[in-house]
């Protein structure tokens, strides 16, 4: 009898075994499904009010030169945007801290967020921006 109660333990102590790798499965699925991004990117438009940013990706060489609409070179010009929630972003110029409101006078930064499909105020967004480094040139002078 103790060899069937011994037995009966093992299949439990089994069974909480899957279960539990199944909940740690479940919990760890949307981390391992949102992708991380970085590089640089153009910043097109900041909302302070919701704190939302507007990037792109900037222009490249070859797709400056506008080609005509309709064909296969204007499809692969068209540039990808981004509407990213930026409200816990870490926010930096030269490496030292800025402000959200700073934001509005750069026109290019380098940005880092994860990419999930989301809704904020009922305005739908791409991701979320963790960090926004903004690097100035000593030769240039900063005018706000």
């Amino acid at each position: 009898m103790t060899e069937i109660k011994g037995t009966e333990s093992k299949q439990t102590r089994r069974r909480w075994q899957r279960r539990g790798a199944m909940i740690l499965f479940v919990i760890a699925l949307p981390l391992i499904a949102s992708a991380i991004e970085s590089g640089i990117y153009r910043i097109l438009s900041v909302s302070d009010s919701i704190k939302l940013i507007l990037i792109s990706e900037p222009v490249s060489k070859q797709t400056a030169a506008a080609p005509k609409k309709g064909t296969p070179a204007a499809k692969s010009a068209t540039t990808v945007k981004y509407v990213l929630d930026a409200s816990a972003a870490k926010i930096t110029v030269n490496g030292k801290p800025a402000e959200f409101k700073d934001l509005k006078y750069y026109a290019a930064a380098e940005v880092k967020f994860q990419l999930h499909k989301d809704s904020k105020e009922g305005i739908p967004i791409d991701g979320k921006a963790t960090e926004i480094k903004i690097i100035i040139p000593p030769d240039v002078k900063q005018q706000h």
